[in-house]
């Protein structure tokens, strides 16, 4: 039966290192496709040094040229007109969230518009304000709990319009940082007897009311050096109860307007494509040069003897598992001797008659021992001994004259080395 495969006994085999044959091997079989690589390499670092130096780079820049900015302040207030026993006549609330409209129907509003710049010239500043009241009619509940309008496009569906000016006002040669204001009075009473008129003309509505100021604000000029036309507007919502109101102060954020221009700027290459572009062309080409030498000079190529022992390296690597040292009896030398072409041809034996593959301690003879025959395996000579045939080959080139038609050839050398040797015997003898 063959033993326990678990346990390595064996002696690791002499020569080359199994390591280089196998690379040499790869080199050899792939060495086109590792040509076309490198070649593909090459023209890839081409194209990274072209695109870096061969052509110019360039990329759009924006560049603020002038920036000037644009605000808008809204303030309200109500004062106190009609005798209540909490509040004294003339008092005054400013920006408050919720009016009393029965004690204070009128409210107050401020319209403060200015600019900021660096320079500016003949800067006209208009301002106007508009009071629209509207029946309009709007689903709440759309996707996600939006507001989904009912009117087609989704606009919503508008039922009748009120529209008229409050107050508007016109400044010129305004200077940067300074305000041109507009003030008017807002008449919550006025506006529910103007609703009630109007439903009394035109019946009643499914939609809802919305009151709301519109301010809308211009500004012309030359602003920073250009022509400049700018128009904003904002919107304050207002709502009407029984006896309360309150007005919404419009987003009233500042709004910068800039002046931008696009220029074509060369861009530098970056280190990727700069250094890298470079390394690999180098790379590649010193590649090529590498591989083709060696494939022109045979330093990939194995001979037949280094072919053989990597097969050799290759087939006990596969069965090393199965490889024994044990030391030959006498009694299976005696059997008769089969000598198998490859290991794997002695380890395959060896598995198919169930006997452990045996390897001579201190040696690289591999044996299987059947009942009746002795069957064994010698590794091929590996090339880089100091003796073998690739000397005696060596010599010969080495040698010109060597060989039958020359003035010596190889028994002229092993004689003439055996005539040296009796020479020095005799000398010690004396």
């Amino acid at each position: 039966m063959i033993g326990d495969p678990t346990t390595d006994m064996t002696e690791k085999p002499t020569g080359p290192d199994p390591r280089r044959l196998k690379l040499r091997s790869l080199i050899d079989t792939y060495w086109t496709l590792i040509f076309v690589v490198l070649l593909v390499v090459t023209m890839v670092g081409v194209g990274l040094t072209y695109g870096a130096y061969g052509q110019t780079q360039v990329e759009p820049v924006e560049e603020v040229e002038s920036s000037w900015t644009q605000e808008i302040e809204y303030t309200h207030s109500a004062t106190v007109v009609r005798a209540n026993p909490l509040f004294p006549v003339g008092s005054e609330f400013t920006n408050a969230q919720t009016y009393l409209s029965q004690i204070a129907p009128e409210a107050q509003i401020s319209v403060a518009s200015s600019y900021q710049a660096s320079q500016a010239e003949d800067v006209r500043v208009r301002a106007e304000s508009d009071l629209i009241v509207r029946s309009v009619e709007q689903q709440i509940g759309g996707p996600e709990g939006e507001e989904e309008l009912s009117g087609p496009g989704g606009e919503p569906t508008e039922y009748w319009r009120d529209e008229r000016s409050l107050d508007d006002v016109e400044a010129e040669n305004v200077q940067p940082g300074e305000a041109v204001e507009h003030d008017f009075e807002l008449n919550v009473s006025q506006i529910e007897a103007q609703i009630e008129e109007i439903e009394q003309t035109v019946g009643s509505t499914p939609g809802d009311l919305d009151i709301r100021i519109v301010t809308t604000v211009t500004i012309e000029g030359t602003i920073d050096g250009h022509e400049e036309t700018y128009s904003r507007t904002v919107e304050a919502p207002i709502a009407i109860d029984a006896d309360t109101y309150s007005i919404t102060n419009p987003n009233q954020g500042t709004d910068r307007i800039e002046r931008t221009t696009t220029d074509l700027v060369e861009r530098e290459p970056g280190p990727v494509r700069s250094l890298g572009g470079p390394m690999v062309i180098f790379g590649g080409v010193a590649g090529m040069v590498i591989f083709g030498v060696g494939r022109l000079s045979g330093w990939f190529r194995l001979s037949d003897r280094e072919q053989e022992h990597l097969t050799y390296l290759i087939d006990r690597e596969e069965y090393a598992e199965w490889i024994k040292r044990v030391k030959l009896p006498d009694e299976a030398r005696d059997k008769p001797v089969g000598q198998a072409d490859s290991l794997a041809d002695l380890a395959r034996l060896a598995i198919d008659a169930e006997v452990p593959l045996l390897q001579e301690p201190g040696t690289e003879q591999y044996h299987a021992v059947t009942n009746n025959y002795h069957y064994t395996f010698d590794p091929p000579a590996v090339e880089n001994a100091d003796d073998g045939d690739d000397h005696d080959s060596d010599a010969e080139k080495i040698l010109p004259f060597s060989g039958e038609s020359g003035w010596f050839d190889k028994e002229m050398l092993s004689q003439s080395d055996d005539d040296q040797n009796e020479k020095q015997d005799t000398t010690e003898t004396e």
